[in-house]
């Protein structure tokens, strides 16, 4: 493995930041770690880059252990969230940064700065100041700048944050194509979960200072490992009496059910093509979400969510209408099990 913690700790005071925190990341993966704020992420990623020391476990990089190396020794490329470029520093000297202080002969610097600007598209830019660029280009010169010393980690706290929505997309498919190009090995951190599955190779969720489970993006949505992983998943909802809903009986130890919005479809009272397997429900509000109908429903005094497809059926608020739950994650203070509408044949042709 080319990046491995092993049973780190770190508190601030009495604030346990990481508990025993372990992993390990192959090199060239692009790794997103994922959690709410307060859970660890970010004491992961500086004591990585060497800016917080651990009390205790072991630090890898390219199977050399680094908790005595300063900083400036890792080898480690740091994209800010803010930029922190260099105001009165055009695009090409900011990029040109990190190589000055390494004394770079200036015939190299000029040559890996161009191949940078190629690679982050912004050629004929190089005379800029950082405010004649747009958020996004921006960023791209933060990224070019961390690249410049060529190191073997680049690690991102949160690299979209400060841009707009539509450019934040664009920069998440520009970001990956770029860093499967470059091959090195990276790691980012974000809160937002789309941002997380679609840009990373591999997600590890952090929770209170603790791993709580590492995978694919498609694994972690799939397949939680932990009640807390289920409920920080997707757009999820607990519902605390899944007993009373067709086709789920309350299982022993299981007091609790998970359920997300691709789990449920609504159908127009009297057209449900399997009523043994639909609750009645009612809607008690709608959003609009631009390729979708978001449907907040009561069923059977419990608030269920779906995304109903706008070239189907619409609904109002306040109308009566049928739903059927395909599936629910049943949990516990400790384990996640996936279940499925009992009351569904097995050759039902429908597809949650």
């Amino acid at each position: 493995m080319y990046v491995e913690l092993r049973n780190v700790n770190k508190a601030f005071g009495k604030f346990p930041a990481l508990s025993d925190v372990s992993f390990a990341i192959e090199k060239g993966k692009l790794v997103g770690l994922l959690g709410p704020s307060g859970s660890g992420k970010t004491t992961i990623l500086r004591s990585l880059a060497g800016l917080e020391r651990p009390e205790s476990g072991d630090i890898y990089i390219a199977d050399k252990r680094v908790n005595d190396l300063p900083a400036a020794k890792r080898g480690i490329g740091f994209v800010f969230q803010n930029y922190a470029l260099f105001r009165y520093m055009t695009v090409f000297d900011n990029i040109a940064f990190g190589l000055e202080v390494l004394k770079t002969p200036r015939k190299q610097i000029a040559e890996r700065v161009g191949e940078l600007v190629a690679l982050i598209g912004l050629e004929g830019l190089e005379g800029r100041y950082p405010n004649q660029l747009s958020g996004g280009q921006k960023q791209r010169v933060a990224f070019a700048r961390a690249l410049a010393p060529n190191p073997q980690l680049l690690l991102l706290d949160e690299p979209f944050a400060a841009i707009d929505a539509k450019v934040r997309k664009e920069l998440r498919t520009w970001l990956r194509e770029t860093i499967s190009k470059v091959g090195i090995t990276s790691i980012f951190v974000t809160h937002d979960q789309d941002e997380a599955i679609e840009v990373a190779d591999e997600i590890i969720i952090t929770n209170l200072g603790r791993i709580e489970q590492i995978g694919a993006p498609d694994e972690i949505y799939s397949n939680p490992r932990t009640p807390f992983v289920a409920k920080f998943i997707g757009q999820s909802e607990t519902l605390s009496g899944y007993g009373r809903l067709k086709g789920f009986a309350a299982a022993e130890g299981f007091s609790e059910a998970i359920v997300r919005p691709e789990f449920v479809r609504v159908f127009k009272s009297g057209s449900e093509p399997y009523p043994h397997a639909v609750d009645s429900g009612v809607v008690e509000s709608s959003i609009f979400r631009g390729d979708a109908q978001e449907l907040h429903l009561n069923v059977a005094g419990m608030r269920v969510i779906a995304n109903q497809p706008l070239d189907e059926a619409k609904f109002q608020i306040g109308e009566e209408v049928r739903v059927l739950i395909g599936k629910l994650f049943l949990t516990n203070d400790t384990e996640v099990r996936l279940v499925e509408n009992q009351s569904l044949k097995d050759d039902n042709p429908v597809y949650i």
